[in-house]
């Protein structure tokens, strides 16, 4: 990628292209700016071309327009790829999908607007490994990686899902053994209301636990997967910014897809797809609330390549029927486990750890998934935008 024009060549012609778009860049905004620009264009036409990247805009800009058009959209969010004509088709080799293409006159005048505003805060930290290769990959290759990260961090990744997963069910069972007590001998007005608190207590001290755990974990995994170390306490801490914006946006999230799954079921499957990586683009962006849940249907709204398999809906469903075939089986293990030793043990002891097996399922399947949803963020993100470690290493 030209990122950076060279010495001024007289009457040398540059070729713009957009090759991806930062996180939380507004496509909207840049049909506005791009309708601007090139007026005998139609919005939508820019719209859809918008949809089949790499999008080449000119042949024949200048180098000063070259570089005000950069600026100017590289604000905006887009990510662009800026050569000399006569190299950039030397070296190509791939078929171009989309084009704008047109004699950008001299007096043209170029739009400016403000920066983009999306966070670029990650932590630079030493690498203890290259990490895994940053490029496109089929399901299957997204299992064995999952399984392979799993398998090299286990006990990391295990104890920070099990932490907040544990303590949420000692709170609720504390819950059940003290609300007998307490509404015996009450009224029922008083019952009621005591029951109420009770459930409003546990719901909110499960939602807290239950988000700083898959936060932290979608941390853990990412920095694992981008080579960094990890640990339990530095997985925890590094949520703490961002708790509120992961608790705000997620529950909007679901608000709005159990709605539509009540309403029509349809709308709530959209949705679904829609947002399911809002959670990473909170926790690994920084972006919160609408932001967030637009950043997740921009990356889960436009095809990777031709074909069906390639949209990213089918690949994400395929890759969560892969992930639950997967936690299936290990509940279906954990089972067989518990009840072969439920016939060895007392009653009371059997139910105890039959408990406690299910609990470990449970978190050893949710990681899973999870892990297979992280690499699948990055796969999206490879594919639409570019991102490679040179892109990581700028901030992700």
């Amino acid at each position: 990628m030209a990122q950076e024009l060279g010495p001024t060549t007289p009457g040398a012609k540059m070729t713009i292209r957009i090759i991806g778009f930062q996180p939380g860049a507004s496509q909207e905004e840049l049909v506005k700016i791009l309708s601007r620009l090139y007026k005998k264009s139609d919005p939508e036409k820019i719209r859809l071309a918008l949809a089949r990247l790499p999008l080449t805009l000119t042949r024949s800009a200048t180098e000063e327009q070259a570089r005000r058009i950069r600026k100017v959209l590289e604000e905006k969010g887009a990510i662009l790829e800026i050569a000399y004509t006569g190299v950039l088709r030397a070296g190509s080799t791939k078929e171009e999908r989309a084009e704008l293409t047109q004699e950008i006159p001299r007096e043209t005048e170029i739009p400016v607007g403000g920066p983009v505003a999306w966070v670029k805060d990650r932590r630079s930290k030493p690498r203890i490994h290259p990490g895994f290769p940053l490029e496109p990959m089929s399901i299957k290759e997204m299992l064995v990686r999952s399984a392979s990260l799993f398998k090299e961090n286990f006990s990391v990744l295990f104890l920070i899902l099990l932490i907040p997963t544990g303590a949420a069910y000692l709170f609720s069972k504390a819950m059940e053994s003290i609300l007998p007590g307490t509404v015996q001998g009450a009224t029922m007005v008083e019952s009621a209301g005591t029951f109420i608190l009770a459930v409003a207590i546990t719901a909110l001290v499960f939602i807290v636990l239950f988000f700083w755990g898959e936060g932290a974990l979608i941390i853990a995994i990412s920095e694992s997967y981008l080579g960094h170390a990890i640990s339990l306490w530095d997985s925890y801490k590094a949520l703490q910014s961002r708790l509120g914006g992961l608790i705000t946006t997620m529950l909007l999230a679901w608000a709005l897809i159990i709605g539509g799954t009540i309403l029509f079921f349809v709308p709530g499957y959209v949705m679904f797809f829609r947002f399911l990586l809002a959670d990473k683009v909170v926790v690994l962006e920084g972006l919160k609330g609408r932001q967030a849940l637009r950043r997740s249907r921009e990356l889960m709204k436009w095809r990777l390549g031709e074909g069906w398999t390639q949209r990213p809906w089918t690949r994400a469903g395929l890759a969560l029927m892969a992930g639950v075939l997967v936690g299936m089986v290990i509940h279906i293990g954990f089972t067989l486990v518990s009840l072969a030793l439920g016939l060895l043990l007392p009653e009371s002891a059997s139910q105890l750890l039959g408990e406690a097996l299910s609990l470990m399922a449970e978190v050893i399947s949710t990681t899973f998934l999870s892990i297979l949803m992280v690499i699948y963020y990055y796969d999206i993100r490879v594919r639409k935008e570019a991102f490679d470690h040179k892109a990581m290493a700028k901030g992700l």
